[in-house]
């Protein structure tokens, strides 16, 4: 799932990994969401030579912000 986040007047987007029973009803582009068992990794690693960082997310599932 692709999700815009912002902070500090920067927008960006990120990728979250969320099996498809995790995904909540009512999900509308532009609604703020609520992850549930989130987890974060960093990683690195060796392509072609170059050094690669990142961070991995993943989540078990997402619903629309109550109230939203």
């Amino acid at each position: 799932m692709d999700v815009m986040f912002a902070f500090n007047g920067r927008a960006e987007v990120i990728i979250v990994k969320i099996p498809e029973p995790g995904l909540g009803k009512g999900l509308k582009v532009g609604l703020p969401v609520v992850f549930t068992g989130r987890v974060t990794s960093a990683w690195e690693s060796e392509i072609n030579g170059k050094d690669r960082h990142g961070i991995s997310l993943r989540a078990d599932a997402v619903t629309a912000k109550a109230g939203a």
